[in-house]
């Protein structure tokens, strides 16, 4: 986890204008989702008031267009995000480029070609979805928070103790059930890694399968393989699936 904080504060370091505009962009969305139910209400109280299909057709116009407005806003979260994160990874790509050039193939060798191939892609995508996206979306959702509750405090605190009491409880959960998440996760990546592995030793070998009559061997094993990802996922899933029932 310090890893991914340490990756996290060297991208916003690396790129403060795109992580600003992302910031920007989830309180604009934020605004406009609070602002939406009180539209409706309004549009609501006209609508019986005056009882006119002018007044209905007008109103499913503008509902129709401020819902297209919104989803062109998350559009363009999404891609600031995607400018983020894809930024920060082809600074990574290319410094582990240059690493690898100036390495010694005996130090090559010692690490395994596979396993360099998988950092160089997998892992770089996990830095691309976690650094670029997720982190990005809870450090903006946190900031939402405070600033709810400060808007809250200011109109009823005794509302906003009771948000921050309900906050306080969410956290711990997700604090406790981080390291069963993180855990249930790497076995997973190691199942993934697996099957990776497992399918370029086939590609490798396939002559050799092919003069020695040996495919039924690569055939039990990828099917051994595929089976313990599958159980493993599965096991992921309903660990990650209560706790995020919980969450909420």
């Amino acid at each position: 986890m310090r890893l991914i904080y340490r990756y996290f504060i060297d991208a916003i370091q690396s790129y403060k204008r795109l992580f600003i505009i992302s910031l920007i962009i989830v309180f604009l969305m934020t605004i406009m989702n609070m602002v939406l139910p009180y539209g409706i209400r309004l549009y609501l109280d006209v609508l019986i008031e005056n009882g006119n299909w002018q007044y209905f057709i007008m109103g499913l116009i503008l509902f129709g267009g401020y819902l297209l407005i919104c989803t062109l806003v998350k559009i363009i979260w999404y891609a600031s995000l995607d400018n983020f994160g894809g930024q920060y990874i082809k600074d990574l790509e290319l410094e582990m480029e240059t690493a690898i050039s100036q390495t010694s193939l005996k130090k090559i060798d010692e690490l395994s070609l596979n396993r360099i191939k998988h950092i160089m892609y997998a892992d770089l995508l996990d830095v691309f979805r976690v650094i670029g996206h997720h982190m990005p979306s809870v450090f903006g959702s946190l900031l939402v928070i405070v600033a709810i509750l400060i808007l809250a405090f200011v109109y009823d605190p005794l509302v906003t103790v009771f948000l921050f009491f309900s906050l306080i409880i969410g956290l711990c959960i997700s604090f406790f059930s981080r390291k069963i998440i993180a855990r249930m996760a790497s076995n997973t990546n190691s199942a993934l890694k697996k099957m990776n592995t497992d399918t370029n030793e086939f590609i490798d070998l396939m002559m050799l399968h092919q003069t020695n009559h040996i495919l039924d061997y690569f055939l039990n094993k990828t099917s051994s393989t595929i089976h313990s990802f599958i159980q493993t996922a599965k096991r992921e899933d309903k660990i990650i699936y209560f706790f995020y029932r919980s969450d909420e």
